[in-house]
């Protein structure tokens, strides 16, 4: 890891135009290139996004799949304890992260990137072209620790975002824990709010429906909301992450996963 002082650093993004490892063996061209290429995405409106939802729903694993890389931690306990920036960067440049003072550079990810609040590398999906921020939240139903709640609650409250992506947990869409989040969600005014309809690959083959449970909860959230517009988006943040992450960052058990997910989704892999 490379640690430096960041006082002439932009940090907008953290592509931080100091990334001269990735410069290192590169003509003039591509340097040129690279840095017409960093300028026209550091025009961009940054975007926004609170991630949010309730303890073991599934929002770190999603972030991970969007991100294509394991950045963010996954377990069954309580993860994240405050606010995580996770910035886009405009091309494969390694990870920035810094605390505000200095910044380090890594080419993979570690435990300081899993320790980091604020880390930038280049996303993996759909999102990789776009100049965005995903902001992660503590769960919210932590019965351990109340400001959990809290945190998540002021940033809600404060709006510095463009769009709340509420991670609910589609086996227990109907429980108190949900319902109490969906009404609080439901109060926030004038923001997108997209729920991602999480842990559907945990239904029974046999015995559930996917479209049937996606229209229950579809039903239950326009029961819930009152007229508010809220989309509702099944997916399986698992089989995503599995999809996109890099083989070598896998686990034997994520890798012998990935491969039943395969014989589930077939050409989706």
């Amino acid at each position: 890891m490379i640690i430096k002082d960041m006082s002439s650093c932009q940090f907008t993004g953290l592509t931080c135009e100091s990334a001269t490892e990735r410069g290192m063996g590169m003509s003039a061209n591509e340097k040129l290139r690279d840095r017409l290429h960093d300028q026209l995405f550091k025009q961009q409106k940054e975007y926004s996004i609170l991630v949010v939802g309730n303890m073991s729903a599934g929002k770190s694993t999603l972030i991970n799949a969007i991100v294509g890389s394991k950045v963010e931690r996954v377990k069954s306990t309580v993860c994240t304890s405050q606010l995580k920036y996770i910035y886009n960067k405009p091309y494969e440049d390694g990870i920035t992260m810094t605390d505000g003072f200095s910044y380090a550079w890594t080419d993979k990810v570690d435990i300081s990137v899993l320790d980091a609040m604020h880390i930038a590398l280049h996303f993996k999906q759909g999102t990789r072209n776009r100049r965005c921020v995903l902001i992660d939240t503590p769960g919210v139903n932590y019965a351990n620790e109340n400001t959990h709640l809290n945190i998540t609650a002021n940033a809600l409250n404060l709006k510095n975002y463009d769009i709340i992506l509420y991670v609910m947990n589609a086996l227990y869409f109907e429980s108190n824990d949900e319902k109490r989040f969906l009404s609080t969600i439901a109060g926030i005014k004038g923001k997108r709010i997209v729920i991602a309809l999480n842990q559907l690959d945990q239904l029974s083959m046999d015995d559930d429906s996917i479209e049937q449970v996606v229209n229950e909860v579809k039903m239950y959230v326009r029961s819930m909301v009152n007229g508010k517009n809220i989309s509702v988006v099944p997916i399986s943040a698992k089989a995503a992450y599995l999809a996109s992450a890099p083989q070598e960052q896998l686990s034997k058990q994520e890798s012998f996963t990935k491969e039943q997910y395969m014989k589930m989704f077939g050409s989706m892999f």
